[in-house]
C-alpha cells in the first residue's frame, strides 16, 4: 500500500507540473480572447476562458459554433436577448470538438440540430473515453453531449443564408474540425493565434495526437484553397483573431509564400 501511495502522489505531482506548464506556455503566448468582435458573419461571445461563435442565418435564426463552458449559457442568451431574441432562435449548434468547455451550453438549446464530425460522436456520447496523456483527468469530466447529426469530412450544411463546411483537424481530438462560413475558419481548439500573429499548435499535453495536429495544421491551407472560396479571418476557441495570411507561416516561423487567393 505505501508503495502505491507513493506511485500515485508522484504521478500527480507530473500532472500537476505538466498542467502548470501547459498553463504557461498558453499564458505567455497566445492572444487574449476578445468578446464581441464582429469577424464575417460571426460575433464572438467570450465564456471565461473559450469563445462561442454566433452567426445570423437571416429570418431570425441563430447559428452558433461551439457553445461554451457555462452550463446555463448566460453569455449566449444575454447576446441573443440584446437582439431581441430566446434561446429558440439556435437553429444549429456545430461543435469543434467533444471537450466539455466547448459543448456546456447545448442543453439551453433542444431545438437545434448538433452537428460534430462522424469520428467525434463516440466521444460526444461517452462511448470512448479522451485519449493523449491528460486522458484520464479528462474522464472524470461525465458530462456528454447527443450529437443529432453526425458529418462527413468536407461535408457542407446549409442553414438559412449560411453555408457552412466541415474539414477534418485530427490532432487536439480524432474527430476535431474547423468550419468554414463567410470568409471565416472556426478553428476550434486545433491551433491558437500567437501575440505575434503567428498561429501555433495545440499543447501536445491537451491532445490525443499531438503528431496529428501538426500535420492538420500544415495541410490546413491546402485545403483551404480545394475550396476556391476567398478566406479572410481565422477564429480561435481560446485566443484571438487572425487575418488569412497567418496560415501561410509555419507555426512560430517566418511567413512563407503569399497566397494566389484566399
Amino acid at each position: 500500500m505505501p508503495y502505491l501511495l507513493l506511485a500515485l502522489a508522484l504521478a500527480l505531482g507530473v500532472v500537476a507540473i505538466s498542467i502548470m506548464r501547459a498553463a504557461r506556455f498558453i499564458s505567455n503566448r497566445m492572444r487574449l480572447i476578445e468578446d464581441g468582435r464582429e469577424i464575417g458573419p460571426a460575433r464572438t461571445i467570450a465564456d471565461r476562458m473559450v469563445c462561442a461563435f454566433l452567426l445570423d442565418a437571416g429570418a431570425g435564426a441563430h447559428v452558433l459554433i461551439d457553445a461554451g463552458m457555462d452550463t446555463q449559457a448566460k453569455a449566449i442568451l444575454a447576446e441573443l436577448g440584446r437582439r431581441g431574441l430566446g434561446p429558440e432562435a439556435i437553429k444549429a449548434i456545430f461543435l469543434t470538438h467533444a471537450h466539455t468547455d466547448h459543448f456546456g451550453g447545448c442543453a439551453l438549446f433542444p431545438q437545434a440540430d448538433v452537428y460534430a464530425l462522424e469520428a467525434e460522436v463516440d466521444l460526444a456520447e461517452g462511448r470512448r473515453k479522451q485519449g493523449g496523456l491528460l486522458g484520464p483527468l479528462a474522464g472524470l469530466q461525465r458530462r456528454t453531449v447527443h450529437i443529432t447529426q453526425a458529418l462527413a469530412a468536407g461535408e457542407e450544411v446549409v442553414v438559412g443564408d449560411l453555408r457552412i463546411r466541415a474539414l477534418p483537424m485530427p490532432g487536439h481530438t480524432l474527430g476535431s474540425a474547423a468550419y468554414v462560413c463567410n470568409g471565416v475558419v472556426f478553428m476550434g481548439d486545433s491551433a491558437d493565434a500567437r501575440i505575434d500573429g503567428r498561429i501555433q499548435e495545440p499543447p501536445a499535453l491537451l491532445s490525443e495526437d499531438s503528431g496529428a495536429a501538426r500535420t492538420s495544421l500544415a495541410t490546413l491551407a491546402d485545403r483551404i484553397r480545394e475550396l476556391d472560396s476567398p478566406i479572410e479571418w481565422l477564429a480561435f476557441a481560446h485566443s484571438g483573431v487572425l487575418r488569412a495570411e497567418a496560415l501561410f507561416r509555419p507555426p512560430g516561423g517566418a511567413a512563407s509564400h503569399a497566397p494566389s487567393k484566399i
